[in-house]
């Protein structure tokens, strides 16, 4: 599950969506931040997300639920 936020849906996205991911088994997911220009990564760990990764634009995002994905987020978020 893939979420950016926005100021607008921010509270939101990281509460009430968060918690239905989680009831539901969603084993990983990104919050995209364009404002910070991160993503945070997490996965579900006994029934709770952990932070996997937090990747900004210099690094290369993996994901532990797909993991051939690499993805060079200089080419995807704006340098800081």
């Amino acid at each position: 599950m893939v979420e950016i936020l926005s100021p607008e849906t921010a509270r939101r996205d990281l509460g009430v969506k968060r918690e239905k991911y989680r009831a539901t088994g969603v084993p990983e997911y990104w919050i995209v931040d364009p404002v910070h220009a991160a993503i945070e990564v997490l996965v579900l760990e006994n029934g709770d997300y952990v932070r996997y990764g937090l990747f900004g634009a210099a690094d290369t995002l993996r994901s532990r639920v797909l993991s051939d994905l690499e993805i060079s987020l200089a080419e995807v978020l704006p340098g800081r």
